[in-house]
């Protein structure tokens, strides 16, 4: 499992990678409590940073960060092989 983390201000948010299962992940820890969630833009939502703000600047630097994994989609040849 592949984990990177992010720190600033009281705010951990680790970033999990799995081979089954959703992935990636995020662990948030914030204010005494824990939560798991798949999606960005509910971290920042449960976070409830100002715009603006240096965290949020640094969270968002900090997603970026990330290639997304992207499959590359063969290209069609117009040929059928074994078609039954």
């Amino acid at each position: 499992m592949k984990t990177d983390t992010f720190k600033s201000k009281g705010i951990i948010i680790e970033r999990r990678e799995s081979r089954e299962g959703p992935t990636p992940y995020f662990v948030i820890h914030y204010k005494n409590t824990s939560r798991i969630t798949i999606d960005v833009s509910s971290i920042k939502r449960q976070l409830k940073l100002g715009r603006g703000t240096e965290t949020l600047q640094q969270l968002n630097a900090w997603f970026e960060s990330f290639d997304s994994k992207v499959a590359a989609i063969p290209e069609a040849t117009g040929h059928v092989a074994n078609a039954a």
